[in-house]
């Protein structure tokens, strides 16, 4: 019997070795190629497995918040304005729209926000001092900067710690109100009952003060600043009731019982008003 004679592969020639070693590599580009897919998808897949997690616990919320600056807004307020509660997520709260929020209040004259560690966010606010609110067309706020702000609901608080503004209506007198008291303290524009104009010949626009203590303080808008010096004022008072007016040019203050203040006002107007009468 003939055995049949196996047949070799025919040599490859030099272009079709070629071929088949791109096609090699082509193979294993294409299987690194799924190979880096499948590594990133599975790095994404526990991503968002993580983010899931940890959007679910308590981790994810704010934790602390820590406030300074304020004096006459509460710790609730500020949060309520900032619009921050206990199901805050500390990763959405962004710095410029709290920041934003807080200044939107006429109490907030400026707001800074910024995030610390342990989920906590750091406010720092600087208020504006308020002078006094007063009834025009609308219950309204005047601030020591000269900002006139409606009273809503944020400011309704401050009634019982700032004076009633009576007269001052205009918006020229509103402004120099409010520049007069730029420099008393808050402290003792909270010792204020109410800040009303009084008339004289020498001062239509005189401002008197009625204190909490019952004494009145009269001076005009550039020497108000010496309300800082109220309390050493009246420890040397031996009267109740008194009235004390302060010298614009010398800034220092003087006092009269205020029966015989209102009586010599009242008798200079009275003396003015026959000057301009010319007897018959």
């Amino acid at each position: 019997m003939r055995t049949e004679e196996k047949k070799q592969p025919e040599p490859l020639s030099s272009v079709d070795q070629l071929i088949e070693q791109r096609k090699r590599l082509a193979r294993m580009k294409q299987l690194r190629a799924q190979k880096r897919k499948l590594f990133r998808l599975a790095i994404w897949t526990a991503l968002v497995l993580m983010a899931v997690v940890y959007w679910t616990t308590d981790r994810s919320r704010v934790q602390t918040v820590r406030i300074e600056g304020q004096s006459y807004l509460s710790r609730q307020q500020i949060l309520a304005l900032a619009g921050i509660d206990e199901n805050s997520r500390w990763l959405l709260q962004f710095s410029p729209q709290l920041k934003s929020r807080l200044e939107a209040s006429p109490m907030i004259a400026s707001a800074s926000v910024s995030h610390g560690p342990h989920n906590e966010i750091r406010i720092t606010i600087e208020e504006r001092k308020p002078v006094g609110y007063r009834y025009l067309d609308q219950p309204e706020v005047l601030f020591a900067d000269g900002t006139v702000a409606l009273m809503d609901e944020s400011l309704t608080g401050l009634i019982g710690r700032i004076p009633l503004i009576t007269g001052f209506e205009s918006q020229e007198q509103t402004a120099d109100l409010a520049m007069a008291f730029r420099e008393v303290d808050a402290g003792m524009i909270s010792l204020i009952s109410e800040i009303s104009q009084v008339e004289v010949s020498y001062d239509p626009n005189m401002i008197c003060l009625l204190m909490q203590d019952g004494n009145r303080f009269f001076s005009s808008y550039y020497s108000m600043d010496v309300l800082n010096s109220y309390n050493s004022i009246v420890s040397n008072l031996n009267q109740s009731d008194a009235c004390i007016f302060v010298d614009e040019m010398s800034k220092s203050a003087y006092t009269q019982p205020c029966s015989q203040s209102q009586s010599d006002t009242q008798a200079q107007t009275e003396n003015e008003s026959s000057d301009t009468n010319p007897e018959e």
